[in-house]
C-alpha cells in the first residue's frame, strides 16, 4: 500500500474486512476512497504453505487502472507484476527480485 498513499495520498474513505484462521494463517481486503480515484489491496496466508503469500492492488482512475499481483512462494522467492489499463490498451512490468546481490 505504500506506493498508493504515495500516489494518493491518505484515503477518504477505507472499508477493511479480515479472517483469521490461527494466529499464523490470516487474510485481509481492504477498499479505499480517494478524491478522483479508488483502490483495494488484499493479502493471504490461508493457503497450504506450498502456495506462499499472496496479495495485489486494484487503483482506478479517470482515464485508466493499475493493478499489481505479487507472490513469494514457501522458498522466498518473490515475483510481483503491474499491469497498466487505458482505453488505448495495456502494458504489464514483471518485478523480480535478485537471485544475487550486483557488484
Amino acid at each position: 500500500m505504500d506506493i498508493v498513499t504515495r500516489t494518493l495520498g491518505l484515503p477518504q474513505d477505507v472499508t477493511v474486512n479480515a479472517v483469521a484462521r490461527d494466529k499464523d494463517s490470516a487474510a485481509i481486503d481492504a477498499a479505499f476512497g480517494f478524491d478522483g480515484a479508488a483502490a483495494r489491496s488484499s493479502i493471504s496466508s490461508l493457503m497450504p504453505t506450498a502456495w506462499g503469500a499472496r496479495g495485489g492492488y486494484t487503483a482506478t482512475f479517470e482515464h485508466g487502472v493499475l493493478d499489481a499481483t505479487s507472490t513469494m512462494g514457501f522458498d522466498g522467492k518473490q515475483t510481483g507484476t503491474v499491469t497498466a489499463y487505458t482505453a488505448e490498451g495495456s502494458g504489464s512490468w514483471i518485478c523480480r527480485r535478485p537471485t544475487s546481490t550486483p557488484r
